[in-house]
């Protein structure tokens, strides 16, 4: 299975931001897709934000999204637009570790 994800390249404090998925099944036979993702920064050191478990039928391709429901905190005011990365989604697959890198702006 292939994947396609995104996160939003930035976002403001206090959003909840909206992770989108596309998984691929190149195979002959129904496959589930399984991963975890998780976060870090935004006011968080590590932490889960969904398992994700989708079934995917065979030579089809499905989409979906994932929302971060715990708030984007804001990073010290010397940090906001600085360019630099304030928090990270990680996708841990069985077979593969994937990052999307965010940063906090202003609103």
């Amino acid at each position: 299975m292939s994947v396609e994800w995104a996160a939003p390249e930035t976002v403001t404090p206090g959003t909840e931001p909206e992770i989108e998925f596309t998984v691929t099944n190149e195979g002959d036979i129904d496959g589930r897709f399984v991963a975890a993702l998780n976060r870090t920064g935004g006011g968080i050191a590590y932490m889960p934000v969904a398992a994700i478990q989708q079934l995917i039928p065979a030579g089809e391709r499905v989409s979906w999204s994932v929302t971060d429901t715990y708030d984007v905190r804001a990073p010290p005011a010397d940090e906001i637009g600085d360019g630099e990365t304030d928090l990270t989604y990680k996708l841990a697959r069985i077979d593969d570790r994937l990052e999307q890198e965010v940063r906090i702006v202003d609103p």
